[in-house]
């Protein structure tokens, strides 16, 4: 009888659609039975502010003048149903005996389709309804809108979870709203059309009607706030960086138009947040002001944040929740500090969230329920509250120094109300006679903005002292010139000079928004000073921006840099412009160009140069005094302008031959690829005998020449190479040009192997073939694999889409897969979800996850760290139902998470790519794979490119694993995000690490340079991800004994990043058996490693005695107590 087997892959991990089963066990919608649940943080107390029938469904929250809670309510969402009504609402609560308690509710205005944003203001309020920012007003004094005016429409409606939604007022008066990467806008205003293609944030100004974006990414953007100065934060609904800083200009990863660069969040791993608060008031303790508080709603959480200022920018770091909860249907999605001081929660109440990876008509999503929440101080009075209407203009100016953030933005609002013409005046006579603080300056500031009062000349701004308010004033002054007002250029030009790093930021944005060409000679002053990732980011984006301003004025000679090179090649290299290029080379030939910059120098050359650049690139490169780095990149940038744009050096081309026999085996590699991309015949006879070798550089250099002599020869190397590496990397060179002609041979060679290495390149290469799937399908027929060599063809193949289905069958047969469960019936479901329950165990679930054949790691990561081909599984457990885990494992299709669909791109030479679609611009199409790697196709080559309904992660892979082995699993991935063992818990674990892959010979380099060289870049020296467990421990079994010449050991790398320097340390679970290395410096271990180190990244290399260490390893990083330092553990892939 034929063996079954079976595999599983978790690669594209994603939620699909159930059908309605097994309703029994919902949570109580009792509200006492949920705050029983609430875990508070230390002196907080929480109570019921209001529940239905005052309030269900709440999306977003927002206090009026009056202490009034405005809130914008949808049970219609995620859709509306044929025949069904707009019956969504705005409602406002009041509390009116102040007791905590909301007591009366009012429908301000019902017959809205998912209003997700609301924001009262100027006599009525503003609500993101759909495709529209509304206006809406009540004009008889009932309490109901009776006026509604369309303010700005065109937002996109491809996701109702991604449409126009978060109103924010911001401290210069303007409005911020967001919309998600699915969206697609096109709004006509005032000043032009304005158009965001993709997630970010807009900034409107409602007396003028100008919109304009002010950021953009994040894949859900839903929560900004300002601190005490101003500076801009925001989180991701959909994407797990914690906390953002959003300065101006600001881009984080948004799908698919990304730009070549983006920013990061300052948390990753971070679960998915909603809604953002800044606790400012007397009501709350001093520890506490200045915090961050926003809401895992998948998690069940109320998150806390403590931040702090670093360089431009600011570092943050977790602290204790503010509340969790275990009661499943606890969803906080919005946060806002009250005109009591209290700190406020909108809980959508729903056991089913989001509708991207959850059917739109899942009986569970409950429709009927929600509530507020109030957290308060335990034994501290409450904030006083104004009464706006009985205070003269002197008293509400005096509002403006009150600690709470929510008096001061509604005292500038009834300042901008009573329409008072000299505030100016009386703001600075204020300032004269009191010298008060720079906090009250500020808010001056923000007063004349909101107002429209601010000029370039005011003191307010040409005297404003103290880094944090001169950042503040210099960006006031370039959002002038982006309202199309004079702004305060001597002020900007001569803060780019400025000591502080955030005053340089600031004046770098503002200087993007003059629009001058020398003003950008002005910015790139910057560079005289230290810089970071938040400067050179906005620095670049700039020099971009603005390239067409500066960059004839270079030419020109108008504009000089002062002769500076490092300014010039910066510049240069961010214009990214063909005009660029031959200046740009001028640096390289002149040596003004450091070699870490090389690659990315040259990479411009390749991508936009001309032949005669590309001769001079060449000339470069073939210099007999050129350094390796330089070779190297130069030959790299050649290959992309081979391959993208199909066009090579002028002449001289043969000179590349004296690099295919150099001893430096990127070199080349690098040289034959260039040798098949120009098709050198002369370079035929030396890659021949590289490829005998067993060089796939070289076999791929050999297809790419063609030709009868190219087949015979790679025919025949498949059939007698002494590898399985060998042969497989001769059949892909050879699929690659005779796909038809090696298709039983591939056939034969796989089903010889025995076992599943060498097939995966083998199934890549007939993958990458439009006609291959047909092709090997055919020539497997009727043929024997082993199970798992099948298994890898089903998991390669099902990343392919729908014209990959007759392969799938074929493979499935031939071995004996059986897929598990595909489309079980209700009963079976519901026995299988308690099984999960009952029987299944998360910890044995755990070790099922971590083994490498199932690829779960190198596709997911938990917490940051692990792959990025499928989404972060953070918090799965604690946002998902069982059974659309079971579901997601068999039919991953149903429903695809926003980002994780994939893309088939068909070139006109026959080639097929597929993955999710990374960034597409006027050069390439960036797509990721199912195995993570970043695949360019030329523009110039794709025939078509179609997006699928189909996840990256094959169909039917439910596994090799027995039936308790798969409950196991799922109960791990159920478990994983909730209270408990399987939450990420620290953020100063080192929980991303790397194996080392030693070559054959590199034990002499142990023997010449000790065991030193195990802790520095060595050619001889590769390595590949390893990963802890949730817990943060590393199985001593998952780190492999190596060879290291007379003696073994167990190996393993980490990696920090010291953002701040000062005092740290090293904590050491075990320290026995080890021997420690930082950098490539030896380190005697300890349990508290005490180390002070620059900042940067720096690695940890640990070498373990296997005879005297049994425990897991298990390290953290983080600052010395009282000392300033940030360190970060590096995560990622």
């Amino acid at each position: 009888m034929k063996k079954t087997s079976f595999v599983l892959l978790s690669a594209a991990f994603t939620l699909p659609a159930p059908a309605q089963r097994d309703l029994k066990e919902l949570p109580p919608v009792d509200a006492a039975a949920e705050k029983a649940t609430f875990q508070m943080a230390p002196g907080l107390e929480i109570n019921l502010f209001a529940q239905e029938p005052l309030i269900a469904k709440p999306i977003q929250m927002a206090w009026d003048e009056k202490g009034r809670l405005w809130v914008a309510s949808s049970a219609i969402y995620p859709h509306i149903k044929p025949g069904q009504t707009q019956a969504d609402k705005i409602v406002i609560l009041e509390d009116t005996n102040r007791d905590g308690t909301a007591d009366k509710s009012t429908v301000f205005y019902e017959g809205l389709l998912i209003p997700t944003g609301i924001l009262p203001g100027d006599g009525g309020a503003y609500v993101a309804n759909s495709t529209e920012l509304l206006f809406m007003k009540d004009t008889n004094g009932d309490g109901r809108a009776d006026q509604t005016k369309v303010l700005l429409s065109g937002f996109g409606t491809e996701d109702t979870h991604h449409i126009l939604h978060s109103i924010k007022r911001g401290p210069d008066g303007c409005l911020y709203f967001a919309q998600s990467v699915y969206i697609h806008s096109r709004i006509e205003t005032p000043y032009g059309v304005r158009e965001l293609r993709g997630s970010g944030w807009w900034q409107y100004r409602p007396e003028t009607g100008r919109l304009e974006v002010y950021s953009m990414g994040q894949v859900n953007p839903w929560g900004m706030v300002w601190d005490q100065w101003g500076q801009t934060f925001t989180t991701d609904g959909a994407y797990g960086e914690g906390i953002n800083y959003t300065f101006p200009g600001a881009t984080f990863l948004c799908l698919p138009n990304q730009l070549p660069r983006i920013l990061k969040g300052m948390n990753p791993g971070q679960p998915k947040q909603a809604g953002l608060e800044i606790i400012s008031g007397r009501h709350f303790p001093d520890a506490w002001q200045g915090h961050m508080i926003t809401n895992d709603f998948r998690g069940h959480r109320v998150n806390h944040f403590a931040l702090k200022t670093e360089g431009s920018g600011f570092s943050s770091q977790q602290l204790e929740d503010v509340v969790a909860s275990t009661h499943g249907s606890f969803r906080p999605v919005d946060t806002r500090m009250g005109p009591d001081g209290a700190l406020y929660l909108a809980d959508w109440f729903n056991p089913i969230i989001q509708h991207g990876e959850v059917d739109f008509h899942d009986a569970r999503r409950d429709r009927e329920h929600g509530r507020i929440w109030r957290i308060t101080a335990k034994g501290r009075a409450l904030s006083p509250q104004p009464d706006y209407a009985k205070l003269g203009v002197a008293e509400l100016l005096e509002q403006l120094k009150a600690p709470e953030d929510w008096i001061r933005i509604e005292t500038k609002q009834e300042l901008k109300r009573r329409k008072v013409a000299d505030l100016e005046k009386q703001v600075l006579t204020r300032v004269k006679a009191s010298g008060t603080s720079p906090n009250f300056v500020k808010e001056a500031i923000g007063l004349l903005e909101t107002t429209r009062q601010l000029t370039a000349a005011s003191p307010l701004l040409t005297t404003a002292a103290g880094d944090e308010l001169q950042a503040y004033a210099v960006r006031a002054s370039g959002q002038l010139f982006r309202e199309g007002q004079p702004g305060n250029a001597d002020l900007i030009l001569r803060s780019v000079s400025s000591p502080s790093a955030r005053v340089r930021l600031e004046a770098v944005h503002a200087l993007r928004l003059m629009k001058d060409a020398k003003g950008l000679e002005q910015a790139l002053l910057v560079l005289n000073a230290p810089m970071d990732e938040n400067l050179d980011f906005a620095l670049w984006l700039t020099c971009r921006e603005l390239a067409e301003l500066w960059l004839p004025a270079f030419q020109k000679g108008e504009i000089t840099f002062g002769g500076n090179v490092t300014q010039i090649a910066f510049a240069l290299k961010a214009a990214d412009r063909p005009e660029a290029v031959g200046a740009l080379l001028q640096l390289v030939q002149n040596g003004k160009i450091p070699e870490a910059n090389l690659t990315e120098a040259l990479a411009l050359a390749g991508s936009l140069g001309t032949p005669e650049d590309l001769t001079k690139l060449l000339d470069l490169a073939s210099a007999s005094q050129a350094a390796p780095g330089l070779v190297l990149a130069g030959y790299n940038a050649l290959a992309v302008a081979a391959s993208q744009r199909q066009i090579k050096p002028a002449g001289g081309a043969d000179r590349i031959l004296l690099r295919l026999d150099q001893a430096d085996s990127n070199l080349r590699a690098a040289a034959a690829r260039l040798a098949g991309a120009w098709k050198l015949e002369a370079a035929r006879p030396a890659l021949e005998a590289q490829a005998k070798a067993g060089d796939g550089a070289a076999m791929n250099a050999i297809a790419a020449l063609g030709g009868d002599a190219a087949k015979s020869f790679l025919t025949t190397l498949a059939a007698n190479a002494p590898q399985v590496a060998g042969k497989a990397a001769a059949l892909a060179a050879l699929v690659s040009f005779d796909a038809g002609g090696s298709a039983g041979q591939a056939a034969e060679f796989l089903a010889g192997l025995p076992d599943a290495n060498g097939a995966a390149v083998v199934f890549d290469a007939y993958l990458a073939r439009k006609e291959g799937p047909g092709l090997l399908a055919d020539a497997l027929r009727n043929k024997t694999l082993r199970g798992e060599v099948a298994s890898a063809g089903v998991q390669k193949a099902g990343a392919r889409g729908a014209d990959a289905k007759g392969l799938i069958e074929v493979l499935t047969v031939a071995g004996g897969l059986q897929p598990v469960g595909v489309g079980m019936s209700p009963e079976e479901m519901s026995r299988m979800m308690t099984e999960v329950k009952e029987k299944g165990d998360a910890a044995r679930g755990e070790l099922i996850y971590r083994r490498q054949a199932l690829l779960c790691q190198s596709c997911h990561a938990i917490g940051a760290v692990g792959g990025i081909v499928g989404p972060d599984l953070l918090s799965i457990g604690a946002s998902a139902p069982v059974d659309y885990i079971i579901d997601s494992l068999l039919e991953p299709s149903k429903k695809i998470k926003e980002g994780y669909a994939t893309t088939v791109v068909n070139t006109k030479a026959g080639g097929v790519f597929s993955g999710f679609l990374v960034r597409e611009d006027a050069r390439e199409v960036l797509l990721r794979d199912a195995a993570g790697t970043t695949q360019s196709i030329p523009v110039a080559e794709v025939a078509s490119k179609q997006n699928l309904p189909a996840s990256l992660m094959p169909p039917g892979l439910t596994a090799g694993l027995r039936r308790d082995e798969f409950l196991d699993l799922v109960r791990f991935m159920s478990e994983l995000g909730k209270e408990g063992k399987y939450k990420v818990q620290s953020d100063s674990l080192i929980r991303r690490w790397r194996l080392p892959q030693p070559a054959p010979d590199f034990g002499q380099t142990i023997n010449r340079e000790g065991l030193r060289a195990l802790a520095v870049e060595q050619p001889g020296l590769a390595w590949i991800p390893a990963y802890s467990r949730v817990d943060g421990d590393l199985p001593l079994a998952e780190i492999p004994l190596i060879k290291l010449y007379q003696v073994e050991g167990r190996v393993v790398q980490g990696e920090i990043d010291i953002t701040t320097a000062g005092p740290m340390v090293l904590k050491i679970a075990d320290p026995a058996g080890m021997k420690l290395w930082v950098d490539d410096k030896e380190i005697q271990p300890a349990a508290l490693v005490p180390l002070d180190l620059p900042v940067g990244k720096h690695r940890i290399t640990v070498l373990l005695d296997p005879a005297a260490r049994q425990t897991p390893l298990r390290m953290e990083a983080e600052a010395a107590a009282g000392s300033n330092a940030r360190v970060v553990p590096v995560g990622g892939v």
